[in-house]
């Protein structure tokens, strides 16, 4: 005869000492749950270490961060993606003249000295935040760097432009729904990983 596991219960059968109440209508089957408590505490005692602060802040650091500075490499290889409106608009002559000069990739937007690059993919700060933990990319930028990322984000007008011309946005931020689901998934990894 097969036993029932044990998170399904035990089965009592009363037969001959049958309470008083149902003689006369059959066998009673009382079933009393007794469930193991140990491994599903196990799993919760695991979920709020992983929720926690400080753990939120090394996931943060150790998978997401190096996941967004890949991101961002490929938008500078790639010349923008879909998440920042598409590939970017081509550099005026002007420009490529300008790069050629100064020995920088002639037909690379955003790229002239390799600084802003290097800023968004290594400049990451992760820190406590009331719900948990914040990314912040880049951390901390000098007024020369805001100005070179409102500029790519943002554009820049004939006015504003000391080479004169306009510049078209080339967005170098941007978090979209292919980032997100990739975070997510990531994320579930993170979180399931000590319960299996």
């Amino acid at each position: 005869m097969a036993r029932a596991p044990k998170t399904l219960g035990k089965i009592n059968a009363y037969g001959m000492n049958m309470p008083a109440f149902a003689r006369g209508m059959g066998v009673p089957i009382v079933i009393s749950p007794v469930v193991d408590a140990k491994g599903p505490m196990k799993m919760i005692a695991t979920l709020e270490s992983r929720l926690g602060q400080t753990r939120l802040m090394w996931f943060l650091q150790n998978v997401v961060s190096p996941y967004m500075s890949d991101v961002i490499v490929d938008r500078f290889a790639y010349g923008g993606d879909k998440t920042v409106g598409g590939p970017w608009p081509p550099l005026s002559e002007y420009t490529e003249r300008l790069k050629r000069t100064m020995g920088a990739p002639s037909d690379a937007p955003n790229e002239r000295t390799g600084t802003l690059l290097h800023h968004l993919t290594y400049d990451h700060a992760v820190e406590p935040w009331s719900l948990g933990a914040l990314l912040r990319i880049p951390d901390q930028s000098d007024a020369l760097m805001e100005k070179k990322i409102r500029t790519a984000q943002e554009g820049e007008s004939d006015a504003d432009n000391p080479f004169g011309g306009a510049t078209p946005p080339r967005p170098v931020l941007g978090l979209g729904q292919t980032e997100e689901v990739m975070i997510d998934r990531m994320f579930d990894s993170y979180l399931w990983a000590g319960l299996t």
